[in-house]
This record gives structure tokens, C-alpha cells and sequence, in this order.
């Protein structure tokens, strides 16, 4: 099924959003897909995406009973205290035996995903009235959010253990994949990897690095019955690359992408599985060409090597320490054909423009900014850090009337909904949500992020406070 929920991705990317939500509508059809528990554990974030490019869809309303019977089936497999959901399922092992597992356990890449899903349901359902189910989902997305990385998160490694079983013990061969980071394909990863990307990322580059790219697992952690040391499964080159952005290793982003690339020229095929060594246990892997490895690398090239990206509160750039210059051209975004453009060198960026019309203080636009027809998005980098406080995302908030000065930025998230917001600041800051001061979390980086239940037309006010 994933094979499904993912493609619609490219829909989106070619302008075509109705397509996508047709394949959607399929999915949601299909019998007993709402017990089948990994199908709408992603399906959820990928309608969410849609929406990013189809507000105004009725899919979701039309759609709430699946969404109740799927939430109620799942969350009866959850801890009480983690919100962490068990399952069968060790993603990109066939036999969980062969990870020393068995029975229900607890796995990383699923409950990344599981959080992604709970986040979206939790706004679908107010969006739709059922404030009990948006309090249910919304409790269990704030339990995962402290436990995920409690219980998967390995700091001598510097990698995320791939499971841990029911009683709370682990396998005594502990596993460290590249599916363990899944819930980066979505947007709400960004929230609850946010303390991470160094690690994941520096981890990438030392145990899993090969000359075409990357291995599935680190050679240590070789287990019988897969060829896995010596294979990459490229559906998963969008997580690893934006890992790699995330985590200051845009050089690893390109190594990677490289190698995607010259198979693809060479062959003019989106090869699914590199098998690099033809070890033992090739022979079980049957596909070659799938179209989600296509899928994968047009998200890698988009998110992680140009740093653009979307959400349903709109588009925003997402930077990073890079240089030379990226050009995206006929990018469909609602009623808008977008030319965009990256060029400069440094981590942080000297203007962002639409149109020509300098966007300051964000590097999220503006709901009020974007207009329709035809886009022209230019950012420059620099090395030259802000002076003042920079909005950076507010993932599903759309936010107009931005204003931005040396040490106050304010702006209005239009709607109601529940959203992580990011803020790049030289220095510490003050927030206050319609008066009211909400406290912030300190991020590496100068970034500081909050957490927040906007009502509709709120005013948030970001003050930079000199350190005493």
C-alpha cells in the first residue's frame, strides 16, 4: 500500500492535486484499511500534504467516521504512558526475527509516523468539530514527543535503536537503520527530531556512507537472511537527505544525490534497490524500479537540496550551510507557477524576495504576500548571521501582517489550529500569543521553538531580550 500513499506526492508536484486527492479517495475506500494499521498511519500526513495544495478539498469531512474507526482501532495498541503504538512491523526487515524480535514491540520508524498522524487527526478533528477526538489525538502526539527519544534515541551510538520490545527491554543485536528517521518524509518530523539532527545526521556520514551513497545499516550490524550491509533502498533517499540538511551535511546530501543520479542517466530508470555487493540474500530482492524511489528522489531534490518546502499554512525555506546556486522552475503551488532560486554561500540568508518585494523577517511567506499567477522567489545566503528575530516555519499556520524590526517581530496566524512554530534569534526572546506570555524552548543553533492552540487571528509578538 505504501506504494500507493506515496506517489501522489509527484500529483502534487506537477500541478495536478486533484489526481493525487483521487488516489486518496481509493485508499479510503479500500475494506478493513482502517485496521490495517501502517496504511493509515501515513495515509493521514499524506492527505495533510494534499491539503498544503488543495484547501479547499472535502476529503477529511467526508471522511471523519474512517478517521474515528482508524484512531480508536490503533490506540488500543498504544502505552498508556508513551502513547508509542506496537505492532508486528519492523519497517525494511521482512522477518523481525532476524532483528531479535517477535511479538508486539515497539518500533522507531512506525511511531515517528504515528506521531506525524496523531498531529494532523488532532487538527482535522477540530476543523470538523470532534474536539474529543482532537483532545485524544493531540494527548498522545504530547506523550510521543517526550518518550520518542527517551526510548529509541542511542547518545552512544548517536542514532535511533530501531525497536524496543513490550516489556521495555531491547534486543541484545540492536539495529540502527536508515528507517528509523521515516518520520522525516512528513512535516511535523521537523518538530519531534528537532533536537537530533546533529547526531542523525554525523551518524549518516560515519556508518553509513559508501561511495554510491548510502548502506542500510552500519556493517557491524549485519543480520542473516538480507544482504543488508551492501544494498540502499532509495525510497528513503527524501528522510536521509533532509536529515543531512537538517544536520549541517549538505555535502553528504550531494554524495548521496550523485550516486541516485548517475544510475538514473545511465539507465533512465528509478532503480528502487541498489545492491552493491551481491551478497547472500540479493536474490530475495525482486524489484528494481518502483515508483516511489522516483517519488524519494524528487523530494530529496527539492527539500533537501534547494531547502524548499510547504505545509498548509503555505511555503517557506528552510536554510542551510551551502552554496552555488539551485533553480526550480514551473513549481505549481494553489493558484500560483513559482520560479524559484537559491544562490550565495553561508548558513544563513542575506534577503528573501518575491517579485522583487524583500520578505523580511521570515522565511516563511506570508499568506497575504503570495499572490496568484506567475512567482518569481529569489533567496541569497550569506555567512552573516540575523540580527534580529527570523520566523522560520509554522508548520500548518498560515501567518500574515508580518512586521519585523531590530527587536520585534510580530504576525498573525490566521486560523485555529494547533502548531510548532521556530524561530531563528541572536538571543534570548520574550512571546506573547493576544497578550498572554507563553514560554519558549532553547534549541541548538539560536533556534527557540513553542508549541501553541492559536485561536483564529491570533497576534504573536517576538521580542529579542539582551542576555544579563
Amino acid at each position: 500500500m505504501w506504494d500507493h500513499i506515496y506517489p501522489p506526492r509527484d500529483f502534487l508536484l506537477f500541478g495536478e492535486p486533484k489526481r493525487a486527492e483521487k488516489a486518496f479517495r481509493f485508499l479510503l475506500d479500500y475494506p478493513h484499511v482502517d485496521t490495517s494499521m501502517m496504511i493509515p498511519i501515513q495515509l493521514l500526513p499524506a492527505i495533510n500534504e494534499m491539503l498544503a495544495f488543495l484547501p479547499d478539498s472535502n476529503l477529511v469531512s467526508e471522511h471523519m467516521d474512517f478517521l474515528r474507526r482508524f484512531f480508536h482501532f490503533t490506540r488500543q495498541w498504544c502505552d498508556a504512558e508513551t502513547g508509542l503504538v506496537a505492532n508486528l512491523l519492523c519497517l525494511a526487515v521482512d522477518f523481525p526475527s532476524h532483528a531479535g524480535l517477535d511479538g508486539l514491540f515497539y518500533e522507531a520508524g512506525m511511531n515517528s509516523m504515528w506521531y506525524n498522524a496523531c498531529r494532523v487527526l488532532e487538527n482535522f478533528a477540530m476543523e470538523n468539530g470532534d474536539m474529543e477526538l482532537a483532545h485524544s489525538a493531540g494527548e498522545i502526539a504530547a506523550k510521543i514527543e517526550v518518550s520518542f527519544p527517551k526510548v529509541f534515541f542511542d547518545s552512544q551510538e548517536g542514532f535511533l535503536r530501531t525497536a524496543m520490545r513490550q516489556d521495555g527491554s531491547y534486543p541484545k543485536h540492536e539495529l540502527f537503520l536508515y528507517t528509523n528517521i521515516w518520520g522525516l518524509d512528513y512535516i511535523h518530523g521537523l518538530h519531534l527530531f528537532r533536537k537530533l539532527f546533529r547526531p542523525l545526521a554525523d551518524y549518516q556520514v560515519r556508518k553509513l556512507h559508501h561511495p554510491m551513497g548510502h548502506i542500510f545499516m552500519p556493517i557491524e550490524n549485519g543480520i542473516s537472511g538480507r544482504s543488508s550491509v551492501s544494498e540502499h533502498m532509495n525510497q528513503h533517499l527524501g528522510h536521509e537527505c533532509l536529515c543531512a540538511r537538517l544536520g549541517g551535511q549538505m555535502a553528504e546530501v550531494r554524495h548521496v544525490l550523485s550516486g541516485y543520479l548517475e544510475i538514473f542517466d545511465r539507465y533512465r530508470n528509478a532503480v528502487e534497490t541498489f545492491n552493491y555487493g551481491y551478497c547472500a540474500g540479493d536474490q530475495t530482492q525482486r524489484a528494481d524500479w518502483q515508483t516511489f524511489s522516483a517519488t524519494a528522489a524528487m523530494q530529496a531534490c527539492i527539500h533537501a537540496a534547494t531547502g524548499l518546502h510547504w505545509h498548509r499554512g503555505g511555503l517557506f525555506f528552510l536554510p542551510a550551510d551551502d552554496s552555488g546556486t539551485c533553480r526550480l522552475r514551473n513549481f505549481h503551488f494553489r493558484n500560483c507557477q513559482i520560479d524559484f532560486e537559491v544562490s550565495g554561500k553561508g548558513a544563513f540568508v542575506s534577503s528573501m524576495q518575491l517579485n522583487g518585494i524583500d520578505l523580511d523577517g521570515t522565511m516563511q511567506i506570508p499568506d497575504d504576500c503570495l499572490k496568484e499567477g506567475h512567482v518569481i522567489w529569489r533567496v541569497h545566503r550569506t555567512s552573516v548571521p540575523p540580527k534580529h528575530p527570523l520566523l522560520l516555519y509554522a508548520l500548518d499556520a498560515p501567518v500574515s501582517r508580518l512586521r519585523s524590526d531590530s527587536k520585534l517581530l510580530t504576525f498573525q496566524v490566521d486560523k485555529a489550529v494547533h502548531a510548532p512554530i521556530c524561530i531563528y534569534s541572536p538571543d534570548d526572546i520574550h512571546v506573547r500569543v493576544n497578550g498572554k506570555n507563553i514560554p519558549v524552548e532553547r534549541l541548538p543553533e539560536k533556534r527557540f521553538t513553542f508549541d501553541y492552540m492559536f485561536q483564529r487571528e491570533s497576534l504573536v509578538e517576538i521580542k529579542l531580550v539582551a542576555r544579563r
